[in-house]
């Protein structure tokens, strides 16, 4: 899954990580959900649960509607879009990133709407003002101040948070960007039955790349 057309150096990294473990013997076993029968077969010293993170979900009215989507299914290929009018509801890194994508490669003409005073303003400074441009570059528009009040079968009903004003707005779909949240589901029965946990990562708190890798080494190399 991947978002901006310039993260090619993410690919770099997952491939290199991943070279790097079978090198050295790590068994890594994809599209797998172990059950606890599973672990305990393993017989393992330790256990690190780094079950990263989920899309965060919020019922607004009109949730279920046919034209709503999540933004992971996007990314992952599931649905996909050209030539149509789309919101974007969520303006921090991972929407716009969802934005340029759809209005670069699907040709569609896109709208990011979010409740702060701009869009991607959790991104670093420098990398922000080249992002914006490129927004701008493909004539996607914003909708800040903006919080979402409901979905309809034709778009969305929005309230200027300084104004107080409804403005509705039509669309032909609609994608949920609206963050992540942690994934720890499985941490207290894993506490249960194993005496060395570690949970770490975006299972504690949903942060950067970066933050997941420093904060897994650490815990391993302190591993008692």
């Amino acid at each position: 899954m991947q978002t901006s057309r310039f993260k090619e150096r993410i690919d770099w990294l997952i491939d290199n990580m991943t070279y790097q473990g079978k090198k050295l013997g790590v068994d890594i076993r994809l599209n797998t959900a172990p059950t606890i029968g599973d672990l305990k077969a393993l017989d393992p010293y330790a256990v690190f649960v780094t079950t990263g993170c989920k899309p965060l979900f919020i019922p607004f009215p009109g949730y279920d509607k046919p034209i709503v989507h999540s933004v992971v299914d996007y990314l992952k290929g599931n649905v996909d879009f050209e030539g149509k009018n789309i919101a974007v509801i969520g303006g921090g890194t991972t929407g716009c990133e969802t934005a340029e994508k759809l209005a670069a490669v699907g040709k569609n003409k896109v709208t990011v709407v979010e409740m702060r005073e701009d869009i991607g303003l959790d991104m670093y400074r420098l990398p922000r003002r080249d992002f914006m441009q490129r927004l701008d570059a493909l004539n996607v528009e914003r909708m800040p101040n903006s919080k979402l009040k409901e979905i309809t079968d034709t778009g969305i009903v929005c309230e200027n948070i300084k104004t107080g004003e409804t403005v509705s707005a039509n669309f032909d779909a609609v994608i949920m960007a609206l963050g992540f949240a942690s994934e720890n589901s499985i941490v207290d029965e894993i506490e249960r039955e194993f005496d060395n946990v570690k949970v770490f990562g975006d299972a504690v708190k949903v942060r950067k790349i970066a933050d997941a890798i420093f904060e897994g080494y650490t815990r391993a190399f302190v591993l008692e």
